[in-house]
């Protein structure tokens, strides 16, 4: 299949989506260390909200904190419901 075919059976362009996501990724770090702070407090707990792939996010970024990074005790919690 060429690269042309697909991107005709690709609408939403998902295949750049996913080519980029290193990068992208990437330039959310910088974005985040570079962000003013509001507050010099420290979480106690974070919540990520979203519904079905949208949350799959909150999935990596839980995980990733969780099995590399000491988080101090920072409960981290994915919720996929509506309400």
């Amino acid at each position: 299949m060429s690269l042309d075919s697909l991107r005709k059976h690709d609408p939403a362009d998902m295949y750049s989506a996913i080519f980029n996501f290193a990068r992208y990724a990437r330039e959310g770090v910088e974005l985040g260390r570079s962000a003013p702070m509001l507050t010099k407090a420290k979480a106690r707990s974070i919540l990520i909200l979203g519904l079905g792939g949208s949350a799959i996010g909150g999935d990596l970024f839980r995980s990733y904190i969780q099995s590399f990074h000491d988080h101090e005790g920072v409960g981290i919690q994915v919720y996929r419901g509506y309400t």
